[in-house]
Order: structure tokens, then C-alpha cells, then sequence
């Protein structure tokens, strides 16, 4: 669409996406007219981080290659060379979760020295006041999941802005403290703290990019976490693949989301757990958006689908 007339027209779709306010669809966006300026267009805004791109993390070399394709066939795709080493380490529903890759395993166990010592020194030094502005990372006191109840830790959060109650004032703790929603950004966890719980975060560790990567499966669809089976579906991703190494098989981006569309994959190979979650009834088979891969040519997706329609014909015995 074009706005204005003659040599004083302008792309509508492009400035859309120069200004971050809008993503281009993978194997869509480059085959239509004007494709390479749209294209250009996304780049610069992902280039600058500008709106939707302004949290996003360019994927690692391998995950980058799994991506795009360069490594294809089946035997790559469930534990062979293709795809990266990773783990789910939250969970939103079934068809929303985020991945740690074990190459930024180092990365993040250094980020979990330098919280500790800030930490050491936060108990020390008594309360301080942060400015808790949106969009800024900081260091963040939160229960930890893996300790005993009760068991607090420091771990790099991002500010979302200020909890609301129903009447659109601001929520308070018990102490009368105004509440700010959070995002943990190296696990994708979600959490309402005071800016007692808050600590200013230097750099490298405030602008080293979010470690947690959020990602859906590929080729399936699962119901929200409120429908019928949505509960079931959650709980069955997270026996199958929370905090277990994985096999990480990426398939370009969702394009409704815009999160990674990847498969997962248990180390030596076997059911997948779209497969899974497919053959114990609580996940459909998305055969649209495999077809729009095979289209772009990225990981050629007929094998996994087959399987995976062998698994739903198993659940409708």
C-alpha cells in the first residue's frame, strides 16, 4: 500500500517496518513487488532495535544454519549435526516456552557471579531506591524455583512497568510499596516486585541480550492454556522437555507470534515432543505452516509431518 502521490509516495508496508512497529513474513516478504525494500526495511529496524526488534537476540552461528536450512534431513534434525544443544527453562502454555542454548551456559554463569556478589553487597549496604523505568534491566531479588521454599536469589529482570489493579490504579504490596511487573529475562519467568526487590545492574551484565529464547513448536498447534486440554498439553511439555537436555531444530519464526518455530528432540533421537503431544490427543497438526517452510526451503519438514500424522492416527484409535 502506498500513501501520497507521484514522487512524494510512500511505502506503507516499509515504513512500518523501518519503524519496528511490524515483522515481514519468512518466505513471503522477499517474493512480493518492492520485496527488497521491505526487506531492507526490517533490516535496518532489527539493525537499530526498534519496536518489536528491541529485545530480540540474533541467534547463535548454529541456530542461525538450523534457520536457514544448511543442515537438512532427518537424521540432522533428531540428533545428528543439525540443530544446537539446549534446554526449556520456562513455560508460559504449550505453544509458548523459552529455550537456553548450552552455548550460553558460560555466559550465563558468569552474569550468576556477578549477581551474586552484587547480592553479598545489597545485604550489606541495606535498602536503596532504583528508578524502576520500563524497559530497563536490573538486578532483581525473586524466590528461587530450584531451592527450598522461601529461598531468594538475584537474577537479571526486566522492568515491564507498574502492576494495575482492576480499577486501573496501581497495585501495592503489603508494605503500601507500588508493584512492578518483571520479566526474568535468562528464564522468561514473570514476577511483581517493589523497588526494595530492585538493584541498579552495570554493564556488560544489564545490555548482554536476554539468554532465555522464546520460542513455539513447529508444525503443531496447541490449545491456550484456559481451553479444554491446554492445562494437560502444558503439563505434558513440561514432563517431556523442562529442564532436560535437548536437541533444538529451528524452523525460521512463527509468523503469527514471531517467536522461533523450532522441533525438539531428546538427545539420542526418537519421538519428537510435537509427536508427543500429538499422539496423547492434546496437540493438532498445523499443516499450513508446514508447507509454508517447505516453501522458503528451510529443514524440509515432510518426514517430521508424516510421523507426526502417525502419531495422531495413534491417538484417535
Amino acid at each position: 500500500m502506498w500513501i501520497g502521490r507521484g514522487g512524494a509516495r510512500t511505502n506503507l508496508g516499509a515504513d512500518l517496518l523501518r519503524r519496528g512497529l511490524a515483522f515481514g513474513i519468512p518466505g513471503i516478504i522477499d517474493r512480493v513487488r518492492d520485496g527488497a525494500e521491505l526487506v531492507a526495511a526490517e533490516a535496518d529496524a532489527r539493525a537499530a532495535k526498534r519496536g518489536v526488534w528491541e529485545h530480540y537476540v540474533e541467534p547463535a552461528p548454529e541456530e542461525a544454519a538450523a534457520e536457514g536450512g544448511e543442515a537438512a534431513g532427518e537424521g540432522a534434525a533428531s540428533g545428528g549435526d543439525g540443530g544446537f544443544k539446549g534446554t526449556v527453562v520456562g513455560i508460559d502454555d504449550a505453544s509458548s516456552f523459552y529455550l537456553l542454548a548450552d552455548s550460553d551456559r558460560a555466559k550465563l554463569a558468569s552474569i550468576d557471579a556477578r549477581l551474586e556478589e552484587l547480592g553479598a553487597g545489597a545485604e550489606a549496604g541495606g535498602a536503596m531506591m532504583v528508578e524502576a523505568k520500563k524497559g530497563r534491566v536490573l538486578a532483581v531479588h525473586v524466590e528461587d524455583p530450584a531451592a527450598a521454599p522461601g529461598s531468594l536469589r538475584w537474577v537479571r529482570g526486566r522492568v515491564e512497568g507498574k502492576v494495575k489493579g482492576p480499577t486501573g490504579a496501581p497495585s501495592t504490596s503489603r508494605d503500601g510499596l507500588e508493584l512492578h511487573a518483571v520479566t526474568l529475562i535468562d528464564s522468561g519467568a514473570k514476577a511483581e516486585v517493589t523497588v526494595q526487590q530492585l538493584r541498579p545492574l552495570e554493564a556488560p551484565y544489564s545490555t548482554t541480550p536476554a539468554l532465555a529464547r522464546e520460542a513455539t513448536l513447529a508444525f503443531v498447534r496447541t490449545p491456550p492454556l484456559g481451553a479444554d486440554f491446554g492445562a494437560d498439553a502444558a503439563n505434558l511439555l513440561s514432563d517431556l522437555a523442562y529442564g532436560q537436555p535437548l536437541t533444538v531444530r529451528q524452523h525460521g519464526r512463527d509468523f503469527v507470534t514471531g517467536r522461533a518455530s523450532v522441533s525438539l528432540w531428546p538427545p539420542g533421537g526418537g519421538e519428537s515432543v510435537a509427536e508427543a503431544l500429538v499422539g496423547e490427543g492434546v496437540a493438532r497438526i498445523a499443516a499450513k505452516e508446514a508447507k509454508r517452510v517447505k516453501r522458503r526451503g528451510a529443514a524440509a519438514p515432510g518426514d517430521k509431518v508424516r510421523s507426526t500424522r502417525a502419531c495422531r492416527a495413534r491417538a484417535t484409535r
